[in-house]
């Protein structure tokens, strides 16, 4: 696990861009521009330091772009997970529980996701509680009734 810095930007988007394969659509190309991991976004998340990373080989293979909010629901301290991404299951549940113990370990009450994203399904499959309301996801990481 590494936490990401602004040195990790060309190794996320190669890693997006793959997914598109060797010879994008136009299409393809066009959704980048307001993807959520797109030059501008990891300008923002970044240099903040609640993202992370998972490499093998050190090479990146799953990534997460976090930021606190504050009084989010009434809740003090909230994660919000704006992107996640992650080349195997398995990559995918380990960058969960990572992201989950960091919550824990800062006292952040809850880690949330909008339920409808393709990373959603990593989050609901955890071992940890969870909840949707509004279209959001929300692991509880406190004893928060």
């Amino acid at each position: 696990m590494i936490v990401l810095s602004p040195s990790h930007k060309e190794a996320i988007r190669a890693l997006e861009k793959a997914k598109l394969g060797p010879s994008p659509t136009m299409e393809q190309e066009m959704s980048t521009w307001d993807a959520r991991w797109r030059a501008e976004a990891l300008d923002h998340y970044l240099p903040q330091g609640w993202s992370f990373g998972i490499q093998k080989d050190e090479k990146l293979v799953a990534y997460s772009l976090i930021q606190p909010l504050l009084f989010f629901r009434g809740l003090t301290q909230t994660l919000w997970v704006e992107w996640f991404s992650a080349q195997t299951p398995e990559s995918a549940q380990k960058l969960v529980e990572v992201v989950y113990r960091w919550a824990r370990d800062k006292h952040i009450q809850a880690v949330v996701v909008e339920s409808h994203k393709p990373f959603a399904q990593a989050f609901e499959e955890s071992p940890f509680s969870t909840a949707v309301q509004d279209g959001l996801l929300t692991l509880k990481t406190s004893k928060m009734k």
